[in-house]
């Protein structure tokens, strides 16, 4: 498996070059070269570096220049994490080299690397001998932390939120419709108040929709019919039950900042924050896609 090695570009040449001899970078292997979208003061330099590097290195390994925010760390490790899954999903191993970053990014390739089990490197000085001025460069791995990510159901709820389900009665509804969620047993059964039996169709209809629950059609011998077991086989839910579990895992996801809520005169909606957004980044089924 070939490396992709995604490398943060600074200010000093020298000191970039030397991470990058120390990497032992392999022939046929591609470096990603990272500079700042915003034009902040050295970004020009910046811009420079990264080309002489192309320059000098390019006939020994394929060089490509990305471009992130260097402003806003939470969007830029959110590039990153889609870049490094672009590279894995051409078969590549990923390493980034936060050498010679500048902190901004360098943090944000610490998050990605934790985010997403990549390994991160950084340059440091290796002082010689007593003079300050005396130091060569070494190349050191920094340990990834695991980061806790919400479990299924609290990550079905912020995909929910993502595509706009932003009230707490339309995330109850599209989970309900999700053939693939599996309602435990602490949702209960559904009480008949809440059941439209749709004789022609063989099935019961949640009433979530309307303000007031439409009282039931549902035929009294039709809960036992064996046909209705094998037409409705995912359990019904207690509205009631579900509104406060799901209310549950609402108020943790705001209380850790992956959501915020959103007050509209009675009604509450809810938004995702840049940590939610995050977390959906690593955690959903990734599709070959152009990095931004």
């Amino acid at each position: 498996m070939a490396t992709a090695h995604i490398i943060f570009v600074g200010l000093n040449k020298d000191w970039l070059i030397a991470s990058i001899k120390q990497q032992k970078i392999l022939a046929g292997e591609h470096i990603l070269l990272v500079l700042g979208e915003q034009e902040l003061p050295g970004e020009e330099i910046a811009q420079s570096v990264a080309e002489e590097i192309q320059s000098e290195l390019g006939h020994l390994f394929e060089i490509k220049i990305f471009h992130i925010d260097k402003v806003d760390i939470i969007r830029a490790a959110g590039q990153l994490i889609d870049l490094i899954y672009q590279e894995k999903e051409n078969g590549n191993n990923i390493v980034l080299n936060a050498s010679g970053s500048l902190r901004t990014s360098a943090i944000a390739a610490y998050i990605s690397g934790c985010l997403t089990g990549m390994r991160v490197f950084a340059a440091i000085s290796d002082y010689v001998s007593s003079d300050v001025n005396d130091t060569t460069l070494k190349l050191v791995e920094l340990p990834t932390l695991p980061i806790r990510t919400p479990k299924e159901l609290p990550l079905r709820i912020l995909n929910q939120i993502h595509k706009k389900n932003s009230t707490i009665m339309g995330i109850i509804e599209k989970l309900n419709q999700d053939d693939s969620l599996n309602f435990s047993e602490e949702s209960g059964e559904l009480s008949s108040e809440y059941l439209d039996y749709d004789e022609e169709k063989q099935r019961y209809d949640i009433n979530i929709s309307a303000g007031k629950p439409q009282k039931s059609r549902i035929p009294a011998s039709a809960l036992s019919t064996r046909k209705f077991e094998n037409t409705h086989r995912r359990r019904p839910i207690d509205m009631h039950k579900e509104r406060g579990r799901i209310s549950h895992h609402l108020k943790n996801l705001e209380e850790e900042g992956f959501i915020q809520r959103q007050r509209e005169g009675k009604e509450v909606n809810w938004q995702l924050m840049d940590r939610g957004m995050l977390v959906l980044k690593v955690k959903e089924d990734r599709k070959p896609k152009e990095p931004y």
